[in-house]
């Protein structure tokens, strides 16, 4: 005889918990649940630490997976648990065989669910951080420059980080900027507003004294 089962499963260390459902033949067999985190929870802190309830037994499907999703809705996910996705069919499980693209809300769901475990499984988070640096490297510093490529690297690595220019990169950026006044590529510099009784215009510093002998302002007026 099949037994259609929801549990709740507690950690008593941080009284975290976690609802799923379960297909079996004996209620009380043991099972945790099968969840990322969970499973990585019960890792760190074992499993003696843990605690399964059985809340409600059903003879069928339609039962448990309605209890599950009145359990686990949008107000339970905010808690404190270790479940990442709605209750009953309409979680993520219908998400990956329906096709999220298909329906708005299927992708309103994807974002939470995916916000949700960054903000509380740490090792997800590391491993989201390590392929967006794979990804950036492979794709974004595609290009036959070799000195692009390492630099764009380092960005995506922070690789950077405790290293110093080599002689050779120090003379060349030396090079660049030879000459250069550190405020030559800002728009504003070696400008300056002056107004007079019907307008505002930005000058050039080297006129300024033209412009003062004529019955200009120093500054910006806005209404006139």
């Amino acid at each position: 005889m099949k037994f259609y089962t929801v549990y709740k499963t507690v950690n008593k260390e941080n009284g975290k918990c976690y609802i799923g459902k379960h297909i079996t033949d004996n209620p009380y067999d043991g099972y945790l649940g099968s969840g990322k985190v969970l499973k990585r929870a019960i890792k760190k802190y074992g499993v003696e630490n843990f605690e399964k309830f059985v809340l409600y037994i059903f003879d069928n499907k339609e039962d448990m997976d309605s209890k599950e999703s009145e359990l686990v809705n949008e107000e339970y996910l905010k808690e404190n648990t270790y479940n990442l996705k709605l209750g009953g069919e309409g979680g993520w499980d219908y998400v990956n065989e329906n096709g999220f693209a298909k329906n708005s809300e299927h992708g309103i769901l994807r974002a939470l669910w995916y916000k949700k475990r960054l903000s509380i499984d740490d090792e997800f988070k590391k491993e989201h951080i390590q392929r967006w640096q794979k990804n950036v490297i492979n794709g974004w510093c595609k290009s036959n420059d070799p000195e692009i490529v390492e630099k764009r690297k380092q960005i995506a690595g922070n690789a950077f980080k405790g290293k110093h220019h080599s002689e050779e990169t120090k003379s060349k950026m030396c090079k660049t900027h030879k000459g250069k006044h550190i405020g030559d590529k800002n728009s504003q510099y070696n400008t300056c507003w002056v107004y007079n009784d019907k307008e505002s215009i930005k000058i050039k510093k080297e006129n300024l004294d033209e412009y003062l002998k004529q019955g200009w302002i120093i500054g910006r007026k806005i209404k006139f």
